[in-house]
């Protein structure tokens, strides 16, 4: 799995031969945009859509790590949210200090912000990461006892 930002707010994750884009707007596997909440499943990945108020989220299953993704930041999260993104390996959460509590809420291994002011997150968890270009997870980065926090450069 290899994890790039394709924009500020576009997410980009190739698996194999599979291409998934995460964006406020809509999500993609291998060119099936999906914009309202449900089910879908192509070339292997998993996807699952929800809404909460205005918010969409989604939960993703690739190579077999559960991933989460947020379009906003989610202060006060219900029960069914915190349910569908319980212990999510990678949480992908706009880059903004609101962000924070949701962070704290979902017990993810990797978090990594998206968006224009991506870097203010970090700062407000009082994290400090040098921005890469890709970013490919490894068995390690899930088992560590602590939170791995990756600041990527955008494409742009």
């Amino acid at each position: 799995m290899e994890i790039s930002l394709a924009s500020s707010d576009t997410i980009r994750i190739v698996s194999g031969s599979a291409e998934t884009t995460l964006s406020r707007a809509s999500f993609g596997i291998d060119g099936m945009m999906v914009d309202m909440p449900g089910e879908y499943e192509k070339s292997g990945i998993l996807l699952t859509v929800g809404r909460f108020g205005e918010s969409l989220f989604a939960h993703l299953v690739i190579e077999g790590r559960s991933i989460g993704y947020l379009d906003a930041p989610v202060v006060e999260a219900d029960e069914r949210l915190s349910e569908f993104l319980w212990e999510v390996d990678i949480l992908f959460v706009p880059g903004v200090k609101d962000s924070a509590k949701t962070v704290e809420k979902i017990e993810s291994r990797i978090v990594i912000p998206y968006g224009e002011t991506r870097e203010t997150l970090l700062h407000s968890l009082g994290q400090a990461s040098e921005a890469i270009k890709k970013f490919k997870p490894k068995d390690a980065d899930f088992e560590a006892a602590d939170v791995k926090y990756v600041l990527l450069e955008s494409g742009e």
